[in-house]
């Protein structure tokens, strides 16, 4: 059973929001791509400014 998830990532200004953002990012990219879609990752880490 897959069911939809959300991570928030809150804080005051400074904190290191975006930072951490693209750090989750890149980790749940590189586990979910598989060796036959390689652009997985890519997509993912390209819709960063579409998430802030």
């Amino acid at each position: 059973d897959e069911k939809n998830q959300s991570i928030i990532v809150s804080g005051e200004s400074g904190a290191g929001k975006t930072v951490s953002a693209k750090y989750a990012m890149r980790f749940f990219a590189t586990v979910g791509g598989s060796a036959n879609d390689t652009n997985v990752e890519e997509k993912v880490l390209a819709s960063s400014p579409i998430m802030e």
